[in-house]
């Protein structure tokens, strides 16, 4: 098939300065992309594309930062100049944008000095690796990125890369190597792209997607089943309060539960409803269980989910979208969206909370507890509670990509999924780039185990051995896919 990267564009002259930087990338970044990596760390990173010059400089570039290759690489730096007046930039991110729409990236970048400034050079180490086509770097600063007449307009940018060989090139349908370990496609090629995964115990886990998609393994995740829905609608979320009986919750546009009483082979229609979505359901027991959604839509159910009570919110009539639901007891509940809620009563009443952010609301799209008392929550900033989402606070002072080597406090890492492991009291938090972060103090520091080449929604653990991952091969494709690590985390 041929790849949304390739094309037969003319190459343009590249324009090259007389600065270059003297940053040297790091062998960690390389070995440990795995055996290819490896190979690849004997060749020595060459400069793909370097528009440097020493020139007099300003800010807001006026042209695309673009570049082509006519081979797949292995790209293993992205520099770009921020000298903004000697003032520089505390950070940003660099994604890469081929010629037909599809972005790699975004990267959180490093910053160092130059030319006696501090936070000018922007040193992204993405190892990822790119088919030949043509690229536009994509700085998320443009305001404060470098350029000059002799760079055409264009932001200064240096890329370097090492040829990839068949052992670098990776793809969606073999094993990826990936720091954080090696992550294996295990969904069949034709599915529809997903949307969530859950793991309710260490062999069974279920994951649902567009289109009525729900998938079922008895394997920790190993090998997947396709199961009849019944139904079209997008699938957001599922449980599973005993071995065999699940609920699955989804819609666009109408409200959709589904349940089955046979570890999700067959499924039977619950609960409708037009102009709501269900994003999320949790259970506390075999029969108690709680869903949430869109306007402000709560739902709790004491049969097992064969039938449902809507609970008055709070906010009515102008309530907020809620995106999951957990509880970290059998009374005390936390739903997070556009807005905190907790109820103390199974669901019965709810009772709006401020998150610290000003006294504005901000969107979560996960929450996770350690513990009876302590919760994380996750979206456009990363909140915790230790007292059962009464009262909130920022925890987050601090995060690495390099293992411990050199840490950031900006940007804000943007979380979606987030789960936690009790036993070891470590959260795991999947960004919206598809990097997989792990803190073990709550959501304070944060350490990146992996870099995903695919855009994922979501992932779950079923066991310290096993975890999966769910979403698509890349945020521009139309179909769907499963990926496994086998060594755990």
């Amino acid at each position: 098939m041929r790849d949304p990267c390739r094309e037969a564009e003319r190459r343009p002259r590249l324009r090259r300065g007389g600065w270059r930087s003297a940053i040297v990338v790091p062998l960690l970044s390389l070995l440990a992309l795995g055996s290819g990596g490896a190979e690849a760390a004997g060749a020595a990173s060459q400069d793909i594309f370097n528009n440097f010059n020493g020139g007099t400089v300003d800010n807001s570039p006026m042209a695309a930062t673009v570049f082509t290759i006519k081979q797949s690489y292995l790209i293993t730096m992205v520099l770009d100049y921020h000298w903004n007046n000697g003032e520089g930039s505390p950070g940003g991110t660099i994604a890469l944008r081929c010629s037909q729409g599809v972005v790699h990236g975004p990267w959180n970048v490093v910053t160092s000095s130059g030319s006696g400034a501090s936070n000018v050079n922007w040193t992204a180490e993405p190892s990822v690796v790119l088919p030949a086509g043509t690229y536009t770097v994509v700085d998320s600063d443009p305001a404060t990125w470098s350029q000059d007449p002799q760079s055409g307009g264009a932001g200064f940018s240096e890329v370097k890369g090492v040829v990839a060989t068949s052992s670098t090139t990776t793809s969606p349908t073999t094993s990826s190597p990936q720091p954080g370990g090696t992550w294996r496609v295990v969904s069949p090629k034709k599915l529809a792209p997903m949307l969530n995964v859950t793991c309710p115990s260490s062999t069974f886990c279920i994951a649902v997607g567009q289109d009525g998609t729900i998938m079922t393994s008895s394997n920790s995740g190993l090998t997947w089943a396709k199961r009849p829905s019944g139904t079209h609608y997008n699938l957001y979320g599922a449980a599973c309060p005993t071995s065999k009986a699940c609920i699955v919750v989804g819609a666009l546009g109408a409200g959709i539960i589904l349940t089955s009483a046979n570890g999700g082979a067959t499924w039977t229609t619950r609960w409708t409803a037009s102009s709501t979505s269900v994003n999320a359901v949790t259970c506390t027991s075999n029969r108690d269980c709680i869903a949430v959604g869109y306007p402000g839509l709560i739902l709790t159910t004491a049969d097992g989910g064969a039938t449902w009570t809507n609970r008055p919110n709070p906010l009515s009539p102008y309530p907020q979208s809620l995106s999951v639901v957990v509880c970290p007891t059998p009374s005390d509940c936390i739903a997070v969206g556009a807005d905190i809620m907790t109820t103390a009563n199974g669901g019965a009443t709810w009772t709006e909370r401020l998150n610290p952010l000003s006294g504005t609301r901000s969107g979560f799209a996960g929450i996770a507890c350690r513990g009876t008392n302590s919760c994380l929550a996750t979206g456009e900033q990363n909140v915790a509670t230790a007292n059962r989402g009464k009262t909130w606070a920022v925890p987050m002072k601090k995060y690495t990509y390099d293992g411990g080597k050199t840490w950031m406090t900006y940007p804000r890492i943007y979380g979606n999924t987030v789960k936690c492991l009790n036993a070891r009291s470590v959260c795991l938090l999947l960004s919206t780039a598809s990097s997989l972060w792990e803190s073990g103090d709550g959501g304070v520091t944060w350490f990146m185990v992996w870099k995903a080449l695919y855009a994922l929604n979501s992932f779950a653990c079923p066991s310290a051995n096993a975890c999966v991952a769910v979403g698509k091969p890349d945020a521009m494709s139309t179909t769907g896919l499963i990926v496994r690590r086998a060594s755990g985390l």
